[in-house]
C-alpha cells in the first residue's frame, strides 16, 4: 500500500466561479519557493509528512541527511517555515488569497482581475511581514466576523512555546508568546483547530503529543497518542498582552480535537462545542479509530470550573490550576 495524494508543496486549489449555465475552472500548482526549487532539481528535496508520520526509522535518517545538506551548503538552508508548502487551504483576507498550511509562513498568491475573472497562475510569495512572524500560521486561523480580522495560534517546536498573532487590513497587528513548554515535556501534536469568542480564544491542548523518539516506537511516527496526558483548554483573552495569563482547564479524559464546531461567551464563563475523539492510533485517524463524538463544554473562568456533555452522558470538574503568565 502506497500514499496517495498531492505531492507535498504541488497541491493545486481549484477555484469555480459561476456564470449562468457555464462553471469555469482553474487550477495550477502553489509555486513557493519550495516547489520550484524541487521541480528544477527534478526530485524531492525537504522532508514531508509521510518522512515524520510514518517512515519509523528510514524517515528520521532521511531527516537528519537532509539537515547535513543543508550544513554542507549543498542545498538551501532553509527553515521549515521556509519550506512550507502551504497547501492545506486557502483564506481571503483584506484584498489578498493566503495558503496556508500550520507548519509554516502564509503564501500570498499574485491574482489579477481579466474580463471580471479572478486569474490565478500559482505563482506568489512567503508572507513573515519581514520577519516579525517567528511561528508557523495556521491553516484555520479563526476570523471576527465584524472586521475580518484573522486570529492565529501555533506550536513553535524550536522555541517549544505557543504563539497568538493577530492579522488586522493586511498587517501583523499582534505577535506574541502565550506559554512555553516545559523541557520535560512532549509538545502538543497540533494545534489544528481552536475558538474565537468575543472576548476570548479557546485552545484545546490535546493528548497526540510531538517527539522525535516516538519516531522509533511502534507506530514509527513522531506523534504519539499519550494517554496519560489529559485533553485540556485555554482560555485567553484575544488581546493577550505580557502579562497576561492562559487559563488551563483540565478536563480528566484523554481526548483530540481536529475541528471544532461553535464557541459563546455567557456572564462569567464561555461554552464551547466541538468534535472529540479518544483514538488508539495516531496521528491520522483510521477505520479502526472509534467513532468522533460531538462533545459540549462550559468553562467559568470566574470559579475555574467546567462541564462536559456528550450524548447521553455529563461530566464535570475544576480548573487545573496551571494558569501561565504570558513570557517577556
Amino acid at each position: 500500500m502506497r500514499r496517495c495524494g498531492w505531492p507535498p508543496g504541488r497541491c493545486p486549489p481549484t477555484w469555480k466561479a459561476c456564470t449562468c449555465a457555464t462553471a469555469p475552472t482553474c487550477s495550477s500548482y502553489l509555486r513557493t519557493p519550495r516547489y520550484e526549487y524541487e521541480q528544477a532539481a527534478g526530485r524531492k528535496v525537504f522532508p514531508g509528512y509521510g518522512d515524520m508520520a510514518c517512515s519509523g526509522a528510514a524517515g528520521l535518517e532521511r531527516i537528519r541527511l537532509i539537515k547535513r545538506k543543508q550544513a554542507e551548503g549543498r542545498i538551501p538552508k532553509w527553515s521549515s517555515l521556509q519550506a512550507n508548502p502551504a497547501s492545506t487551504s486557502v483564506q481571503y483576507h483584506h484584498g489578498r488569497l493566503y495558503c496556508l498550511q500550520g507548519s509554516g509562513w502564509p503564501f500570498v498568491l499574485d491574482a489579477r482581475f481579466e474580463n471580471d475573472r479572478l486569474m490565478l497562475d500559482g505563482t506568489g510569495r512567503l508572507q513573515s511581514w519581514d520577519g516579525r512572524l517567528t511561528s508557523p500560521f495556521s491553516a484555520h486561523p479563526r476570523v471576527d466576523p465584524v472586521n475580518g480580522d484573522f486570529y492565529n495560534i501555533a506550536v513553535d517546536g524550536g522555541s517549544r512555546s505557543l504563539w497568538m498573532s493577530k492579522l488586522a487590513n493586511g498587517e501583523l497587528a499582534a505577535h506574541v508568546k502565550i506559554d512555553t513548554v516545559a523541557a520535560d515535556r512532549d509538545l502538543p501534536g497540533t494545534i489544528h483547530d481552536y475558538f474565537l469568542t468575543e472576548h476570548y480564544l479557546v485552545i484545546p491542548d490535546v493528548s497526540l503529543r510531538y517527539a522525535e523518539r516516538h519516531i522509533l516506537g511502534p507506530g514509527g511516527s513522531f506523534w504519539h497518542f499519550e494517554p496519560s496526558f489529559k485533553l485540556r483548554w485555554g482560555v485567553l483573552p484575544r488581546d493577550f498582552k505580557p502579562g497576561d495569563t492562559v487559563q488551563w482547564f483540565e478536563t480528566g479524559a484523554a481526548g483530540m480535537v481536529w475541528h471544532v464546531v461553535n464557541a459563546w461567551e455567557e456572564p462569567d464563563r464561555t461554552g464551547s462545542r466541538a468534535s472529540s475523539c479518544t483514538p488508539r492510533c495516531s496521528p491520522i485517524t483510521r477505520p479502526t479509530c472509534p467513532s468522533t463524538r460531538p462533545r459540549s463544554r462550559m468553562l467559568t473562568s470566574r470559579t475555574g470550573r467546567w462541564t462536559s456533555r456528550a450524548a447521553g452522558s455529563s461530566r464535570s470538574g475544576a480548573c487545573s490550576n496551571t494558569a501561565t503568565s504570558a513570557p517577556a
